[in-house]
């Protein structure tokens, strides 16, 4: 062993420049192997934590000149004509693109939550674990859907269902907690998103989206 650090030494002090840019190649070769299988790793399981993942579509509307290629912000009429028009679909969801922060308030503590807006039960289309309660409630306004670390966070139980969160910014907007689900994998079309540190997001639905 002394022997090879003994030659590896006075190999790097005999060529320098040689020795460094081995020694750059190898950490960009270590660095690049990593990146791409990270990648690769995160696309191979992407939405695997779904039941029946490879029955989940996504339907995107292809835009005009002068637009994005692509988009995902579907009239609600278009994206219902198409769920009725084939047997083959079984369920739909339509959920916003964007998520909002806004405060809560459980008696005199208030709570941040990274919200999700949909419309008809689209966490069913997902089929989550539900650890209690019904996702159909959520086609009755105003109800919410909590993820087990938020009910966690907020009540201090997994059992949430019957709870109530008040709206901070409106007096009559109470919503209730209608099922409680086990946390979802970042590795998926409708990922947690964890801004700021924040927890795990809600995902309800608001006066007139139903």
């Amino acid at each position: 062993m002394k022997t090879i650090i003994r030659n590896f030494t006075s190999m790097f002090r005999k060529f320098v420049s040689a020795s460094l840019l081995n020694l750059l190649g190898l950490s960009l070769a270590y660095a690049s192997f990593f990146v791409i299988m990270t990648q690769v790793s995160y696309d191979l399981g992407y939405n695997k934590s779904f039941t029946e993942h490879e029955k989940l579509f996504r339907l995107t509307l292809k835009l005009g000149p002068g637009m994005e290629d692509y988009g995902v912000t579907l009239p609600r009429p278009l994206v219902e004509q198409m769920a009725a028009a084939s047997p083959h679909i079984k369920g739909y969801g339509i959920e916003q693109g964007w998520t909002n922060f806004d405060q809560y308030m459980v008696g005199d503590q208030e709570y941040s939550l990274n919200q999700v807006f949909g419309i008809h039960d689209f966490m069913s289309v997902f089929k989550p674990t539900v650890i209690c309660g019904d996702l159909k409630g959520l086609n009755q306004l105003p109800n919410i859907v909590l993820p087990r670390s938020e009910a966690m966070r907020i009540f201090g139980t997994a059992n949430a269902v019957g709870k109530t969160l008040k709206y901070k910014w409106v007096d009559d907007w109470i919503f209730n907690v209608c099922a409680v689900i086990e946390d979802l994998d970042l590795q998926c079309v409708c990922r947690d998103r964890r801004l700021s540190g924040k927890q795990l997001p809600a995902r309800h639905q608001l006066q007139g989206y139903q």
